[in-house]
Order: C-alpha cells, then sequence, then structure tokens
C-alpha cells in the first residue's frame, strides 16, 4: 500500500493527469494518495531490521529534513497554516523513504521515475506533432511557439526541458550501459526523442543540465583513462556543439537579455533580504516587484537557492544545502558492490545533481520533486545500513559464503568490508563534517550570487 501510493505520487506530480483531463481538473488527486500512504505505514506489520519495514529516524537525512519542516514553522508569520500545507511536503518525503524497503523497490521506484519522464515525452510530442490530446498548442504559442505544456508543473518551456534534461541520463543507465544490443538501441531511440523535446523547448539552462547530466553518467564508476577522455572530448568540442542549439548563439550577449536582466533585479531584491532579514520574509512570502516602464511587475526568481535564501533567510539556505549534502554524501561516500545496487546508486547521483544543476535556473525548491529524491536517497542509505547489519551478522556467525543479499562482493577481502562497515555505521547523525560541507556550499551559494549581481 505505501508503495503503490508513492509510485501513484510520482506519476500525479509529473503527469499532472488532474490538469488536462476534463473530469478530474482541478480535483485534489494527490489528498487520497497521501492517505492511503499514511495509512499503510501506520498499519503495516514491523519485521526485523535485515527483512522488514525499514525503521524510523535510524539516519541523519530524517532528522535533517525535520530540523528543516520545524524551521519552516517556527520562522512563518502564519505558523499554523503553512504547518498544515508543510505536513504534506513531509509526507511525500516519509511515504517514498519507507515505501522503499528493498533493493528490488528503490530499482522499480526510479523505473517508474522514468516512465513518469517518458510520460511526458509522449505529452511533448503529441503537441509537436499534431496528435495534442494534452490541448497544449495554445500553451506553446503563448510561450512564442517555445514547447510547453498545459500543466502547472510544465507550463513554460524552462520547466518542461529541466524536467526532461534528467530523463537523458536516467535512460543512459538504465537501459544503455551494460544491457544487450536491443535495449542499447531502444535507449538511444528514447535518448533522441527526448532530446527533440528539449530542442523544441529551446531552454539554453536544459541544454546545459542535459549535456553535464550525460557525461556525468558516462563517467560513473568508469577508470580514470576514460574519465579524462571524456572530460576532454566534452571540453574541446561540447561548446562548438551547444552553440549549434537554437538560441545558444546569442549566449554570450546575456546582459542584454531583457529575461535576464529582470531575473537579476529579482535577485537583488532577494540579497537585500537575506542581508536585512535574518530569517527571511516567510515561506512562499518573497515576491519580487519590480519597476519597469512605469509598471510593477512580479519577477520570479528562477533559482531554487534564491527563492530559499529569500523566504527563509542563511539559516533555513544552510539548512535546505544540509539536505543535499548529505545526500550527496551518501553517494558518493558509500558505494553499493552489489551490481544492480551500484546501478540505482549511479542513478539517484544523476538526479540529484541535475535537480542541484537546474537549482540555478528554475525554482523548485519547495516541490514534491525536492522531498522524493531526498525520500530516495536515505532509503538507499537505510538499505546499506541494513545490508551492514547482515555482514557483520555473518561475520559474527563465521560464515562469510557469498551470497546476493550481501551489500559486497563475494570476492571482496575482509578488511574492505570492515572499513566500509565501520564507515557506514559511525555516521548515524548529522555531525560537524556536515556542517562544514554545508557551509561551504552556503558559501559557493552567496560568492556566485553576488558574482552575478556584480558582473550582470
Amino acid at each position: 500500500m505505501v508503495f503503490a501510493a508513492a509510485i501513484a505520487t510520482l506519476l500525479l506530480y509529473f503527469i499532472r493527469p488532474q490538469d488536462w483531463i476534463s473530469f478530474v481538473e482541478g480535483v485534489n488527486v494527490v489528498r487520497p494518495v497521501i492517505a492511503l500512504g499514511l495509512i499503510g505505514l501506520v498499519m503495516r506489520r514491523r519485521g526485523s531490521r535485515t527483512s522488514g519495514p525499514l525503521p524510523f529516524f535510524k539516519t541523519p537525512h530524517e532528522w535533517l529534513m525535520i530540523a528543516y519542516l520545524g524551521y519552516i514553522v517556527i520562522t512563518s508569520p502564519d505558523s499554523f497554516n503553512d504547518a498544515k500545507e508543510l505536513s504534506s511536503q513531509g509526507a511525500f518525503y516519509f511515504i517514498t523513504l519507507h515505501a522503499i524497503s528493498s533493493g528490488r523497490q528503490l530499482q522499480l521506484f526510479l523505473r517508474w521515475w522514468c516512465w513518469a519522464l517518458l510520460g511526458i515525452v509522449v505529452m511533448a510530442l503529441g503537441t509537436v506533432y499534431g496528435f495534442d490530446f494534452t490541448h497544449s498548442a495554445d500553451a506553446t504559442a503563448a510561450m512564442a511557439g517555445r514547447l510547453s505544456l498545459r500543466s502547472w508543473l510544465l507550463d513554460n518551456p524552462n520547466a518542461l526541458g529541466h524536467t526532461l534534461a534528467s530523463l537523458l541520463p536516467l535512460l543512459y543507465l538504465s537501459m544503455y550501459r551494460g544491457k544487450n544490443f536491443i535495449s542499447k538501441l531502444v535507449a538511444l531511440l528514447l535518448i533522441l526523442l527526448a532530446g527533440v523535446c528539449i530542442w523544441h523547448t529551446q531552454s539554453k539552462g536544459a541544454y546545459l543540465v542535459g549535456a553535464a547530466g550525460m557525461t556525468l553518467a558516462i563517467m560513473i564508476g568508469r577508470p580514470l583513462w576514460l574519465k579524462v577522455g571524456v572530460m576532454a572530448i566534452v571540453l574541446g568540442g561540447g561548446q562548438a556543439a551547444l552553440s549549434s542549439l537554437p538560441r545558444m548563439s546569442d549566449i554570450s550577449s546575456l546582459k542584454n537579455d531583457e529575461g535576464v536582466m529582470g531575473r537579476v533585479m529579482a535577485w537583488d531584491l532577494a540579497r537585500n533580504v537575506t542581508k536585512n532579514k535574518t530569517t527571511g520574509e516567510g515561506w512562499k512570502r518573497f515576491n519580487a516587484v519590480i519597476r519597469w516602464e512605469g509598471e510593477d511587475i512580479n519577477k520570479a526568481t528562477h533559482s531554487s537557492y534564491i527563492k530559499v535564501g529569500a523566504d527563509l533567510g542563511l539559516p533555513g539556505l544552510f539548512l535546505y544545502l544540509s539536505i543535499l549534502c548529505v545526500g550527496a554524501r551518501t553517494l558518493l561516500m558509500f558505494p553499493a558492490a552489489n551490481t544492480q545496487m551500484e546501478q540505482e546508486r549511479a542513478a539517484l547521483l544523476s538526479l540529484l545533481a541535475c535537480y542541484c544543476m537546474s537549482g540555478w535556473m528554475i525554482d523548485r525548491a519547495y516541490h514534491t520533486e525536492f522531498f522524493m529524491i531526498s525520500g530516495a536517497i536515505t532509503a538507499y542509505h537505510a538499505l546499506c545500513v541494513r545490508a551492514v547489519f547482515r555482514v557483520r551478522e555473518r561475520a559474527e556467525a563465521n560464515d562469510l559464503r557469498p551470497s546476493v543479499s550481501l551489500p559486497l562482493q563475494p570476492e571482496a577481502p575482509r578488511f574492505v568490508w570492515e572499513r566500509w562497515t565501520t564507515r557506514m555505521l559511525s555516521w548515524r547523525r548529522y555531525g560537524l563534517t556536515d556542517a562544514l560541507a554545508a557551509a561551504c556550499a552556503l558559501w559557493l551559494v552567496l560568492t556566485t550570487w553576488d558574482y552575478v549581481l556584480t558582473n550582470f
């Protein structure tokens, strides 16, 4: 029941039939799904630590998420109403986390994520090639021909482009890398179709994120010489390839672009908030109003980091970055030696990287996507901890025979898994190392923010 609720949330978030199917248009279809997931969490039986559902609050990620949500409520000008809305966001996180209680379920969850994005590709291709079953032609026309969908999530070309950019590395990792010829052929076809959709969005940021995501996916787990070769090719020919894409030829004249100028003005207003208000304007309360040609115009920040900084202040931005940093630490420091789990780790790392890069160009700081990615990474962390217990129990029983359930390959020497298990079990709470990493991330965000304001 919990896993079904997580998949339903995933599909409703990306495909959003409630936005373009007339008889369910405007209906809150997500609330019953949340209720189903929470009921499932309460009713399911607790099992052993090695086979049953994952235990609650056994990872640093969960405590950090609670601290982040609690900070938002405490600093909000309207704590009661914001707490009610935030409860659904927290539910998305915990439902995703506890829906995934095995490596197989993590694999299925990421497959469904890939299929949901492929559903968006079908919707977008329908708009481009004349079978517009989502009635999105008007939305595209309103954006001067740049592909958009009739959807709350994808109603502008940048949002659509960045969403599909993360599909490229997912398809490569799940259907191309290490697969047979037929699977590779299908993967190339699907990547081409997704690329056609991104092409029609004419989103500069989506081109960059898609290229960076694919480069990362190709390099993950490869030997050093191949990584160096890939980077040499990307640095040598990447700029020329990107410059041939729509709207990329004028990237050198961004300072004169009215859209960029408007964003910079919004970023400047947001930066003033971070300097003058410790806790910001309050959750979802920052609005950049720009005076332009005698009119007051509301301008979006188009950045998750800028939006969080203005809404929640620097402490809130620090907590937001902390969640991203602990997720990156899990995926970078605790690779699974099991081949299938290693593939899921690479997919999660690609998703996280694409989300972080897109965070400079679109605002999805409070979207369900953030909570689902964080929940899936936390589940991976918890599964690694569970696998450690399996190894230790076998070691204590002097039984180190090969088993597909072990997190390490059978040929791994004893000292390798001993070092790995010690490192994993020693990280159970948010500590000084995590705070330092988040502080560095905060410094980088503020430095980049100020650099843009100074040079644009």
